[in-house]
């Protein structure tokens, strides 16, 4: 049976609903925003454009924003090199120079 549609004053009540490929129902992935292993799994830190509360989510339920997860690891990897950028140009400035004449 339908329902009417009643607006939600609450942004985060809005739910976006999607059909995945597979003909299961999903939310849609804003972003992903944190990696972690446990328990020998992946599991990613979810933003979702539903929500305003993050969840940690199996790699295995992620299937569908592969795009996403591939771009948290390549600006992880930006930042670690950015960070080691930066400490070597620091511990190159601590050095002195010394006349040894």
């Amino acid at each position: 049976m339908l329902k009417p549609y009643v607006h939600s004053e609450r942004p985060d009540q809005t739910v976006f609903k999607v059909r995945l490929p597979d003909g299961s129902e999903g939310e849609l992935v804003e972003d992903i925003v944190g990696y972690r292993r446990r328990h020998g799994r992946k599991e990613y830190h979810v933003k979702w454009l539903s929500q305003s509360k993050l969840t940690w989510e199996p790699q295995e339920n992620l299937n569908y924003v592969q795009d996403l997860i591939a771009r948290y690891h390549q600006r992880q990897a930006h930042k670690r090199k950015t960070t080691k950028n930066r400490e070597t140009r620091t511990s190159l400035e601590e050095w002195h120079v010394t006349d040894m004449s």
